[in-house]
């Protein structure tokens, strides 16, 4: 299932996917407590484990002024997920909030939409990316799509989402072609990460652009719906069919 969301938007924070990710924790908060305490919680405390979506910000216009982005007054967040329930209270929620605030920005919503899924998949596509795509290394290092171990890492990686959100990981061994691919370094301000450091962002490599997959079609199924990327739910690897 996928929803289209437009927002009126004047700026966001350089590191503007923690708000939209504390939107959706406000939206199933307030649709489903219980659902959204099951979601993040494991009694009082945090729960890191993975959750089944991704998604994808797109800006009118933006130009970044210091730490923030003028966006030219819209923006539209798109999120997918393989996983009803979650889908169906992020989407109750949503149409209870026509304001988020969140420090000193302020998502006004136009529309709330369902998106229709692509529904055939063959044993190899084309997709073209929403979102970055980022992949590290055993070592922590983020992979260039020219190295070597690239392909080994993005096969881990879709194997551990599978995993994590379906039960079971790559029914069969997963290729991956980049057609027209550019490297992007995202700045995210991590708190830990400012804590540990002391550096106010931390960089992140990721790719976007088109690429093709080959691999068993239910696999391409699921990360089509789930997203191929570490960090997938902090905003990186939503993709989209394109042939």
């Amino acid at each position: 299932m996928r929803l289209e969301n437009t927002y009126k938007c004047e700026k966001l924070p350089l590191s503007y996917r923690k708000e939209v990710i504390s939107y959706f924790k406000r939206c199933l908060e307030l649709a489903d407590p219980a659902y959204y305490r099951s979601l993040y919680y494991y009694g009082d405390v945090k729960n890191k484990q993975t959750k089944p979506f991704s998604f994808s910000v797109n800006m009118k216009h933006c130009q970044i002024e210091g730490d923030e982005i003028q966006t030219g007054g819209e923006i539209r967040i798109s999120v997918t997920s393989n996983n009803p329930q979650f889908m169906m209270t992020l989407y109750n929620g949503m149409l209870q909030i026509d304001t988020y605030e969140y420090k000193a920005y302020k998502l006004e919503r136009v529309k709330t939409r369902v998106v229709p899924e692509h529904t055939v998949f063959a044993p190899a596509m084309t997709f073209a990316t929403m979102s970055p795509i980022l992949v590290k290394n055993k070592q922590g290092y983020w992979l260039d799509i020219e190295d070597a171990e690239y392909l080994k890492e993005l096969q881990y990686t879709a194997n551990l989402i599978l995993k994590e959100c379906r039960g079971n990981g790559l029914r069969q061994p997963l290729y991956f072609l980049p057609m027209n691919m550019k490297k992007v370094v995202v700045k995210e301000k991590i708190t830990e990460y400012v804590r540990n450091t002391g550096k106010e962002y931390l960089h992140l490599m990721g790719y976007t652009g088109m690429f093709q997959l080959a691999g068993h079609p239910e696999d391409l199924k699921d990360l089509y719906q789930l997203g191929l990327s570490m960090r997938r739910n902090a905003g990186f690897g939503m993709i989209q069919v394109v042939g």
